[in-house]
């Protein structure tokens, strides 16, 4: 009996920290690499971020529901580069990329509960700009997921980190 009773305690206790989102916050949203206005190196610069070859896990793939759909080993060839600027920011972020007009590119903006702040899919233009004041309530740092889709179906995965004043 007292078994049965340990075992029903357990089952409850983890069934409950499942419906809690930071269950899945499988990692830490920690550094980030400091641009001026300009886009140029001013400081600290997390090497994980900004880049075009990440390794996803199962939940970050899961926010592109057409992630299986693309091929990741793909050489990019340096024709395709992103950058957030300025970094940190008090209220306006850029996002600078360089990439082929045929090359769409989508976003998620998350919070560290795992909260899609914004998002935005098939992007063309070179540069996507908003007031993250307007998106953030009191995050010191959002993560920003990201993919370059090509025409051959070919696609690049990274992720940035940006932090708040």
């Amino acid at each position: 009996m007292k078994k049965i009773l340990v075992i029903t305690s357990l089952l409850i206790l983890i069934s409950i920290g499942c419906e809690d989102k930071k269950f899945f916050n499988f990692t830490t949203f920690d550094g980030y690499t400091s641009r001026d206005f300009e886009g140029f190196l001013v400081g600290t610069e997390d090497t994980t971020d900004w880049n075009l070859n990440d390794n996803w896990k199962k939940k970050e793939k899961d926010l592109f529901t057409d992630y299986d759909s693309y091929t990741y080993d793909c050489n990019d060839n340096g024709e395709i580069e992103i950058k957030a600027l300025p970094n940190p920011t008090s209220e306006y972020i850029f996002i600078s990329l360089k990439k082929d007009s045929l090359v769409k590119f989508d976003y998620r903006l998350m919070n560290e509960n795992w909260d899609i702040l914004y998002s935005e899919d098939n992007v063309t233009k070179n540069i996507i700009n908003f007031k993250i004041t307007d998106l953030v309530t009191d995050e010191t740092l959002v993560r920003f997921y990201y993919r370059f889709k090509k025409p051959d179906n070919c696609a690049f995965i990274g992720h940035g980190d940006i932090r708040i004043n």
